[in-house]
């Protein structure tokens, strides 16, 4: 069994590749860390690089990082348009990402060390099966049972 926890990013600004706002940002460090973190996989999008920015000084420095933008990429939603990198707005009918459905997602989990923090965002909760995810929260995963549940810490 492997327990996996998903910091989702706090509000964000708009606009392409959005940054966090002061309340979002607040509502991130306010967070508690998950002991015993084994690892980190962080998003490339600037609001995942700003979970890990403010989450890592607080954790053993010996942890190792990786990124990957399945996690969360650059991209923003807003309702039926994606917000690539540069501003440019596409419809979602015409948007092919990195994304892997649910099954597939729970398999990946699987493969990742026991205690693995991600810094990704509520999309990933949403592609898991779980119903009203939230942004900046700490979500608590069974890779066994494909159950999750808020962090309390």
């Amino acid at each position: 069994m492997a327990t996996i926890y998903v910091v989702t990013h706090g509000n964000t600004e708009e606009g392409p590749d959005p940054r966090h706002t002061p309340e979002g940002l607040k509502r991130i460090m306010e967070l508690p860390i998950p002991s015993g973190v084994s690892r980190v996989v962080c998003g490339t999008g600037r609001r995942f690089l700003e979970i890990l920015d403010a989450k890592l000084p607080h954790m053993d420095p010996s942890v190792p990082v990786q990124y990957y933008a399945a996690v969360g990429g650059s991209e923003a939603f807003d309702g039926p348009t994606v917000i690539l990198p540069d501003g440019r707005r596409i419809n979602k009918t015409a948007y092919m990402s990195v994304s892997i459905n649910g099954v597939e997602l729970w398999r990946w989990l699987c493969l990742l060390p026991d205690r693995t923090l991600l810094c990704s965002g509520d999309p990933l909760i949403t592609g898991l099966g779980f119903n009203n995810a939230l942004r900046g929260q700490i979500y608590e995963l069974d890779t066994v049972t494909k159950h999750g549940r808020k962090f309390v810490g």
